[in-house]
């Protein structure tokens, strides 16, 4: 897309996902800038180049700080587009919740993403689950799981 194309500027924040930091978008921050929208990445706590131990991070939320913090400093009149990948979508899903007001749209790619129907955690112990199941098939067995297309549902069976 040129630069004649834009309809407006917008401030995307990109958000990592788990064992990265903001070195990750290092693709498509300039590409972005070129066009001549405004990009900040950050790095999660102990993530990326942020020094806090992960033993020190006790919650989501904290870990998700970093993003609340910068959040936090937008002026009341701007709003940004929160890109979250893989585990980023719990955190912008969660400052969307926190600042509405300065989030214009969240886009999870290929994210987790909470539903409204179950505490925050849910998604991430049902993934926990699943793993579990992956490494240690012979301690849960037999165990019928559903793996969903659009199209169909297949049984699939671990022993």
């Amino acid at each position: 897309m040129s630069s004649e194309n834009c309809l407006g500027r917008k401030h995307y924040v990109l958000v990592h996902g788990a064992c990265h930091g903001a070195w990750c978008w290092y693709k498509l921050k300039p590409r972005l800038e070129s066009e001549g929208h405004k990009v900040t990445v950050l790095n999660h706590a102990a993530s990326g180049i942020n020094m806090k131990k992960i033993e020190d991070v006790d919650t989501f939320s904290e870990y998700t700080e970093p993003l609340l913090q910068l959040l936090d400093t937008i002026p009341s009149n701007e709003k940004v587009v929160l890109v979250g990948h893989s585990l980023g979508g719990m955190s912008i899903a969660i400052a969307m919740e926190k600042f509405p007001e300065k989030v214009a749209v969240g886009v999870f790619l290929a994210a987790f993403a909470p539903d409204v129907e179950h505490r925050p955690s849910y998604v991430l112990e049902k993934v926990c689950f699943l793993i579990t199941l992956l490494r240690f098939p012979s301690e849960i067995s037999p165990v019928f799981l559903l793996i969903s297309s659009d199209i169909e549902h297949r049984p699939f069976f671990l022993s």
